[in-house]
């Protein structure tokens, strides 16, 4: 436990692992670049560059990325709330809704 009432705390309960920000405002974490790996540290989940792109990852592969004009989206664009048709429909490059 850290601070002067306990307000940040890092502890295991058995189960599971926690960092808990108690006190008032925010719990902040800064770095120049930003990694967040798997346990085995072999793959990226999420990466954050100073200035650059916030890159999230499926099982290691890029998925979607920020980038000077929006986002990137690597493989296809799930409607999960029914918008294009039927959900469950995926958005192509084309822009064509595919089941």
């Amino acid at each position: 436990m850290f601070g002067a009432s306990s307000d940040l705390q890092i502890y295991h309960n058995g189960t599971h692992s926690w960092i808990s920000e108690q006190g008032t405002g925010s719990l902040i974490t800064l770095a120049g670049d930003y990694q967040l790996n798997n346990a085995a540290n072999t793959q990226n989940m999420i990466t954050a560059t100073d200035g650059g792109a916030v890159t999230l990852y499926t099982a290691g592969a890029v998925k979607f990325a920020t980038t000077a004009n929006g986002v990137k989206i690597t493989g296809g664009l799930q409607d999960v709330n029914s918008s294009l048709g039927s959900s469950g429909q995926y958005l192509t490059s084309t822009g064509t809704a595919v089941d």
